[in-house]
């Protein structure tokens, strides 16, 4: 599904309007409308009895409130009641006003009946909270700071309409920001409700169609994608039934050290559990033995077996995973630029990315994926890690561009970076995923599809995906889990795909 900024999404509507001939006037009605709409039959009480305060700025989101307010006004059964954070409104939003006004709807101003306004929100069961949309230039001002302020010290359930007030392309925390239970995203999905920042005000995430044209919606224009599980078709290809083992994926994996031996057996393994055919894990003398005598579906080699004999490189494997619990002494960072410059393809992870961050010319890493999580992308691009997580996407971007990869940064959401300034997301949301390993997991995911010839830029949304998937269904099925757990239900998620079931 395609993933839009701010101004993406205004210059659509301006599209609808100026190529299309839609009023803005309708462009809100049919808006406001499938709001209520997708409210109405998916959370509201069939009996009604419900108190639901609409909360209205000045523009286009408070326009889209007060139509809402109007929907249920009409439809009875349920109690409107508007809160205006201002006397006066704009355009398409004071029409709207002098309808739900004219229609009786009970309504309290801000800035004129504080206290009146402060009832309306204390009383509520629901509040829908139309303060101020995607396109806020920084943190939110006085009243609305103070109203939304208010509104998360309520007992209401929060509806936000297209983003929770606050939240914005260009807001970077702190500051005032509604905590939703539910965002209503209004034509396509908004990409400041998936940075890392952002998400966890935004609650459940409902993308609303409206009358929008499909040209303007599936343009070829917007750089986002938002990632969805049915993508997985599109990206993996299925194994051919004669395959043998050679192409399902061959995969190198350099991970594992003295106290870190885990990470090197849950990357190998779960790169056999995402279809590679053959995956050998090169150790040093100090854990080969109790790597060898651990893993049995995965080849154990001697790490001397190095580059230059051979042992390892294109010629004999697709792809390389280098850098789960490795370590990440100067041995390790010459082994590191020996096996870049050996490899074609491959994924750089954990101890790997420290290690790459301190390469003053790194080799080309065109068609490679890098793996980091926050601070790891901060060492990357040279900044802070709450320099990172505040501009989740600029620093992903940096970093593609910097090293000519593709970027999975993991946070709590996933960001997928390419060079060219596309960018993709998951949306992971999943605090069972936040356990020691999942992210060596990750690396042998990817690892295993870029060894099967697939590109990085592919490799990286699929693996993200299968990941998640995977996550989401051992959260669903045995809440807390371990991340070695993960590895039968990847293979699971994968042969559904790659299967052809």
């Amino acid at each position: 599904m395609k993933l839009v900024t701010s101004a993406e999404m205004s210059a659509i509507d301006a599209r609808a309007q100026s190529e299309f001939g839609i009023p803005g006037a309708v462009l809100m009605e049919s808006a406001g409308k499938a709001a209520w709409d997708y409210l109405r039959r998916h959370y509201l009480r069939e009996e009604g009895g419900e108190s639901i305060v609409f909360v209205a700025g000045s523009g286009n989101n408070g326009g889209d409130a007060l139509v809402m307010a109007r929907y249920c006004a009409l439809a009875g059964g349920n109690k409107p009641l508007v809160l205006l954070a201002r006397k006066s409104l704009k355009g398409d939003a004071e029409l709207q006003r002098n309808i739900v006004a004219a229609l009786g709807v009970p309504l309290s101003i801000w800035e004129t009946s504080r206290v009146d306004a402060e009832e309306y929100l204390l009383h509520a069961d629901w509040i829908v909270d139309g303060l101020a949309g995607t396109g806020l230039a920084g943190p939110l001002r006085s009243p609305h700071s103070e109203i939304a302020q208010f509104i998360n010290s309520a007992r209401a359930r929060v509806v936000a309409i297209d983003a929770p007030s606050g939240v914005g392309d260009q807001v970077i925390p702190p500051g005032e920001t509604v905590c939703a239970d539910l965002t209503l995203t209004l034509g396509l999905p908004k990409r400041c409700l998936y940075d890392p920042a952002h998400r966890g005000n935004c609650g459940r995430i409902a993308v609303i169609p409206f009358t929008l044209p499909a040209q303007l919606v599936a343009g070829p224009a917007h750089s986002g994608e938002l990632l969805e599980h049915r993508d997985l078709e599109d990206l993996l290809p299925p194994i051919p039934l004669a395959a043998h083992k050679g192409e399902r994926g061959v995969l190198a994996v350099f991970a594992g050290s003295i106290g870190t031996t885990g990470a090197a057996v849950l990357s190998s393994q779960s790169a056999l559990s995402a279809g590679a055919g053959l995956v050998t894990l090169f150790a040093n003398d100090m854990v080969y033995v109790p790597l060898a005598s651990q893993l049995t579906s995965v080849m154990v080699r001697p790490e001397d077996e190095s580059i230059s004999t051979g042992a390892v490189g294109p010629g004999r494997f697709g792809a390389v995973v280098v850098g789960p619990g490795w370590g990440t002494s100067e041995r390790r960072a010459a082994q590191l630029v020996e096996i870049i410059e050996a490899f074609s393809t491959g994924v750089i992870d954990a101890d790997g990315l420290t290690l790459l961050s301190a390469v003053t010319h790194p080799p080309s890493l065109s068609d490679w994926v890098l793996t980091p999580h926050p601070a790891e992308l901060g060492r990357l691009v040279g900044a802070s890690k709450d320099d990172v997580l505040s501009d989740m996407y600029g620093s992903a971007g940096r970093a593609a561009q910097m090293y000519g990869a593709v970027v999975v940064a993991k946070a709590s959401t996933t960001i997928i970076a390419h060079p060219d300034g596309r960018v993709a997301v998951a949306d992971g949301m999943n605090p069972s995923l936040a356990t020691a390993g999942s992210g060596d997991v990750l690396a042998g995911v990817i690892g295993a599809l870029v060894s099967r010839g697939i590109p990085a830029w592919d490799a990286g949304r699929a693996g993200v995906l299968v990941h998640s998937i995977a996550g989401r269904r051992l959260r669903d099925s045995a809440g807390l889990f371990r991340s070695a757990e993960l590895a039968p239900e990847i293979a699971r998620v994968m042969g559904e795909v790659i299967l052809g079931k």
